[in-house]
C-alpha cells in the first residue's frame, strides 16, 4: 500500500505507515503513542505528537472523543 501522499513530509509518511501496520496487527485496539514511536523510529515523543496532530488535520487519521488508544485510520 502506497503511503506517500501529496503534501506529506517523509516523517509524516513514515508515521502514517507505522500506524497502518499497528492497526492491522492490533485488531480492535488503536496503537499507543509509544508503540508508534518505536515502530516509526521517532526519537522525541513531543515530535510524534506534533506529527500525529498534523496527520489528523490532513484527514488521514481520527481520534475517538475520549479514551486511550483512540487513533483510527480514516
Amino acid at each position: 500500500m502506497e503511503t506517500v501522499k501529496l503534501g506529506l513530509t517523509a516523517k509524516q509518511s513514515k508515521v502514517l505507515s507505522a500506524i497502518r501496520e499497528l492497526v492491522a496487527e492490533g485488531g480492535d485496539v488503536g496503537p499507543s503513542f509509544r508503540e508508534i514511536q518505536a515502530k516509526a523510529g521517532v526519537k522525541s515523543l513531543s515530535n510524534l505528537h506534533y506529527v500525529v496532530r498534523c496527520l489528523k488535520e490532513r484527514g488521514h487519521i481520527n481520534f475517538a472523543p475520549k479514551g486511550k488508544r483512540s487513533i483510527s485510520l480514516v
